[in-house]
Parts: C-alpha cells; sequence; structure tokens
C-alpha cells in the first residue's frame, strides 16, 4: 500500500519522537504493511546510528538492509560520530561535518538536511548544520524556535558568526549567544532598538563593533572567555550598563595586558563588575588580574541602587571591604598610601601572629608593603603567588613558560622588606615563576624548611651552602642543570626532593649530606646510558648512612632497557644502609 504525503509525514514524525514508544510503534507500522519506505531511509539511519535501545536499534538494522539500492556496509559499521559516545561529545561543527561524510559514502541514498532535521529532532543535535544549508525562511522558522518571549538563547551550537535571519526580529529585549564560535559582531547589532541583554561569553570575538553604543537600552554585557587583543573602547559609551562580565576578555593569553580607558571610569550606571574568577583547582583558589591598570577583583555588586565609583582606588577598597579575601589587595599594596588600611589588610588576612606565620598563598603580588617589617613573622608562605613573574599569567599552567620574569634586582627588591628578619624558620615559594632566587633567604641563618617546587631556577646560587640548619628542600619541577659544591654543606638536611629537573646525572653532592633521611629523584626525561646503569650511581651514595626512603626513576626504566632496573636496585641496595626502602617506580 502506498503512502500518501501527509502519511508519509505523520510517519516521519512518529518515528522522530524524543518518545521511544512512539518510534516503536512507528516500525511496527512499517513492518506490517507491504510496500517500500525509501522516503524513510534517512531518518532511520539516525535511529541506527544514536539509538541505545537494543530492540530499536534492531528494527533500524533490518529496515535499512531492505531499503537500500546499494551497499550500505560502510555507513552502518563507520565510526564517524553523529552524537555523544559514551564520554565524547562532539561539537556542532564536527557533527556539520560527519553529516557531509556520511552522505557522500552513503552515494546520496542519504539527505543530508533530513539527516540534520532528524538528528534535531530526535537527539537534539545537528543545528549547525541546518542553519547552513536550510533556505532563509526555514532557518528563520528555525530560530523562531528559540525564542520565548522577547528573549532568544541559541548555546552550544558552534556558531561562527550570529545568524543573519537573526536580525529579523528586532524587537527582541534579550540574546544569549553563549558557547559558540562567533569572532565578530556585526554592525547590524543596531537594529536590537530594545535590547536590554546581550551574553556573548565564551566565543572568540576579538572585537566590538561601535555600533553596540547606539543600543539606547542595553542594560547587561557579558563578553567573558573570548579572544579581545584590547580593552574593548566601546564599553566607554554603554551609558545605560548596569551589569557587565569582562572576566577572561581574552581566555588563553597570559596576564596583565589590557589598560582600562580612563573614559570607562566615567559610566553613571553600572551596579556590577565581573572583572575575574575565584575558583579552586590543585593550584589553589586565586584571584586573576587580567587589567593592568585595574584592582583585581572576582564580582563586586552595588549596594542597592547606588551605581558603583569605577575610580580603580575606591573600587580596590569596595572589593577588599565586600568580598574580603585577596580582593584589591594586588592594587592596594601597589598604590594605596592609607597605611592603617593596609596594615588592617595584614592583619586581618594574611599575618597568624599565634604561630608568628605571614600566609600570602594565592595572593597574587607585586608589592610587599614596608608595613609587613612591623611583625614578628617565623613562617612565610607564597605559594602560588606568581613573585617572579613580571606579570600575572591568567592563562593555563602550559603556557606558563612564556612569561616574562622578573630580574634577580627586580627579586631583591621585592624581598628587601625582610632584610632585618633573622629567625625565619620556613618558607614556601612554591609555584612562583622564580628564575633567581631572593638574597636575603641566605642569611636567614636558623631557616628549616625551604620549598622551591615548580619555578624556573636552573642553578643554585654557592650561598646555599649558608643554610646550615636546613632540613628539607623541595627543588622538584625546575631546570637545575647542577647543584653547587656548597650544596654538600646542608649537613642537617632530612628530606631533598630533586625530580624533574634538567640534570644530565645523578649529582655526588647527594652522597655527602649525611643525615639525609628521605631522598626523591624522579626524573622520568632524564637519559642515562642504560648500560651503565650501576655507574650512574656515584660512590658517594655509600655515605647515605640515615637513608630509610629513596625513590629513584629515569627514562630507560620505563622500558627497563639492559634490565636497568635490577641493575640500579642491586647498586642502591650494595650503597645505602639495610632497610632503606628503594622504590623504583
Amino acid at each position: 500500500m502506498e503512502l500518501t504525503t501527509e502519511e508519509l509525514q505523520n510517519l516521519s514524525e512518529l518515528l522522530l519522537s524524543v518518545d521511544d514508544d512512539n518510534t516503536r510503534i512507528a516500525f511496527g507500522i512499517m513492518n506490517g504493511q507491504q510496500g517500500a519506505f525509501k522516503e524513510l531511509f534517512t531518518e532511520t539511519f539516525v535511529i541506527y546510528k544514536l539509538s541505545e535501545d537494543k530492540e530499536i536499534k534492531n528494527s533500524a538494522y533490518h529496515f535499512l538492509q531492505k531499503q537500500a539500492n546499494a551497499d550500505i556496509s560502510s555507513i552502518l559499521n563507520s565510526n564517524i560520530m553523529l552524537g555523544q559516545k559514551g564520554s565524547v561529545i562532539p561539537t556542532e561543527l564536527t557533527i556539520r561535518k560527519n553529516i557531509s561524510s556520511y552522505v557522500e559514502m552513503s552515494k546520496d541514498q542519504l539527505d543530508g538536511k533530513k539527516m540534520a532535521l532528524a538528528l534535531y529532532h530526535k537527539y537534539g543535535v545537528g543545528l549547525n548544520f541546518l542553519l547552513k544549508n536550510l533556505s532563509d525562511q526555514l532557518k528563520v522558522n528555525l530560530l523562531k524556535s528559540f525564542i520565548t518571549g522577547t528573549s532568544f538563547k541559541l548555546n552550544h551550537c558552534s556558531l561562527s558568526k550570529i545568524p543573519e535571519e537573526l536580525y529579523a526580529f528586532t524587537d527582541l529585549t534579550e540574546i544569549d549567544l553563549s558557547h559558540n564560535k562567533i569572532k565578530t559582531v556585526s554592525a547590524k547589532i543596531k537594529v536590537f532598538k530594545h535590547l536590554e541583554s546581550l551574553i556573548l561569553s565564551k566565543n572568540q570575538i576579538n572585537k566590538l563593533n561601535k555600533a553596540l553604543a547606539t543600543l539606547p537600552h542595553l542594560k547587561k554585557l557579558d563578553i567573558s572567555s573570548n579572544k579581545f587583543k584590547e580593552f574593548p573602547p566601546v564599553l566607554a559609551k554603554l551609558e545605560k550598563l548596569e551589569d557587565l562580565n569582562i572576566h577572561e576578555l581574552h581566555y588563553t593569553m597570559l596576564g596583565e595586558v589590557y589598560q582600562v580607558p580612563a573614559a570607562f571610569t566615567q559610566l553613571k550606571q553600572l551596579k556590577k563588575i565581573n572583572a575575574s574568577d575565584n575558583y579552586s583547582s590543585h593550584f589553589g583558589s586565586r584571584v586573576r588580574i587580567t587589567l593592568s591598570d585595574f584592582p583585581n577583583f572576582t564580582t563586586i555588586t552595588a549596594t542597592g541602587d547606588t551605581p558603583l565609583d569605577l575610580k580603580p582606588m575606591h573600587l580596590a577598597k569596595y572589593a577588599y571591604e565586600t568580598n574580603g579575601h585577596s580582593e584589591g589587595v594586588f592594587y592596594l599594596f601597589k598604590y594605596c598610601q592609607e597605611r592603617a588600611l593596609i596594615s588592617r589588610i595584614i592583619e586581618e588576612q594574611y599575618y597568624d601572629s599565634s604561630k608568628k606565620l605571614l600566609d600570602l598563598k594565592n595572593t597574587i603580588l607585586d608589592d610587599l608593603p614596608p608595613e609587613i617589617a612591623n611583625y614578628d613573622i617565623q613562617h612565610l608562605d607564597f605559594k602560588h603567588s606568581c613573585l617572579g613573574a613580571q606579570y600575572y599569567p591568567a592563562g593555563l599552567y602550559s603556557r606558563y613558560y612564556e612569561v616574562p620574569f622578573k630580574t634577580k634586582a627586580e627579586i631583591d627588591i621585592l624581598f628587601a622588606v625582610f632584610e632585618n628578619f633573622k629567625d625565619m624558620q620556613s618558607l614556601d615559594l612554591n609555584f612562583n615563576c622564580l628564575v633567581d632566587l631572593p638574597s636575603v633567604i641566605f642569611n636567614w641563618k636558623s631557616l628549616k624548611r625551604l620549598d622551591l617546587r615548580s619555578n624556573k631556577l636552573t642553578g643554585l646560587p654557592d650561598k646555599i651552602g649558608n643554610l646550615l640548619e636546613l632540613e628539607y628542600l623541595d627543588l622538584f619541577k625546575n631546570k637545575l642543570k647542577e647543584l653547587p659544591a656548597s650544596f654538600k654543606l646542608l649537613q642537617n638536611l632530612k628530606v631533598l626532593i630533586l625530580g624533574e629537573n634538567a640534570l644530565d646525572k645523578v649529582p655526588e653532592e647527594i652522597g655527602y649530606l649525611q643525615n639525609l633521611e628521605e631522598l626523591h629523584f624522579y626524573n622520568p626525561h632524564m637519559n642515562l646510558p642504560s648500560d651503565q646503569a650501576a655507574q650512574n650511581i656515584p660512590d658517594s651514595f655509600g655515605l647515605l648512612k640515615k637513608l630509610k626512603k629513596i625513590r629513584f626513576y629515569v627514562n630507560d626504566m620505563y622500558y627497563d632497557k639492559n634490565a636497568c632496573k635490577a641493575a640500579y636496585h642491586n647498586r642502591l641496595q650494595e650503597l645505602l644502609p639495610d632497610g632503606c626502602k628503594i622504590d623504583l617506580e
């Protein structure tokens, strides 16, 4: 029995229902009637590819085998993704490309537009393909489905530009196009005379068109996580703006790179700004700085209906008073002349008198105020404070190497406030982009613990030997090429962590640390002759009579070339005291 066009359409809609029970009914109808249903080949293929229901998938497979007019094994067996597979979710751009690939592979048995429509109706993907290939009127109709009242929202669609058809909806008051790949904002944006909220976060925009300033009612703008090369000057002209998100203007660029135009501070209606992101990670919680002449803060909101005063010093004080922690501190430590306020910040946030601890970890700093010298400090924690960077790198750690570093003279000036401290017990400089160490620390003869992990040190000064009381030293993940001869003077050292450096041999200086109890020498990129494993461990290791634990690892141990692991183990066992735990993993 041949079905009418309307009946085929109804069957197609039943087949593509988000309710799988309706899909089963459709297959029951198709299997119960004689005749061809080639018109439903594309819809059925989509169901076969994406359905997780075994019964439905099996019905789709048998239907496709019957209706195919050529070999379809290639498209049935292909791993080209049209939707989520396990934890892998293809982007809309990938789905668009994959639809075209399947059409070509099927030798036109599959209809690309129908495939995208089927994907969209039943599984909610394929929209990018439709917006590229439908007629203008159908695109308008499609976009209309994303409008609720006067609000338009279309996210995660890999759009490279604002759809032209959207400009037909001039009455919109809210537009949310976040999480796409939009690169520019066209001057056509001016048609939205009623627009109050524009969300463009997480795109690839590098410039805002000045036409944005012609929108008379724009109150909210979110341009966070884009790729702006400068602070958008048009922002200073958005006179009605009340809510602005400028967090990570360039989400892959590093540090303080944006000069905020003076005119920006004259905005009179602004009540809320998100300039940074206070987040938690294995690097800790901290405030990102992306504006070179502007305070560091996360989000600040005006009290009541009074707009914010955008003068930088006022914002910095307001950020600290309202949010606390390290908000505004970078700017205040650098520019504030109210010494009583600086002392109050130190006492409220950073100084613990009971522990004699100045805890500035996760606080990005460029200046250390002289008030610090007024406190009794024996323990310093600067973990994740980026003291050695010329500006704070707001990007990913993998790009940290591109940051320009402070010179030794600049680092010494920064630490000059500690010049008269004599009883310092511990110092944590973990993750600070230091290429040189501050000279003052080598005057701290009582220092027992020094953490220099994750810096950029290529060498240690001979003055390291001055730290005769040092018991713990962490040098993990630096760029050390050798240890100075004075290193062997650290006779009180009990724990040494010397992994992931640029050493080309196992330093014999380690062996002279006769009170060492724990040694971590994990260097997976260190290339030593695997056929000389025994010789690679210096004889001086035989002096480590108090060593209780050693972790030793170098490159060739991964593939165990020339049975080097056993050779290393035997050599270490021969040299080290009985009972010392040897870990070669």
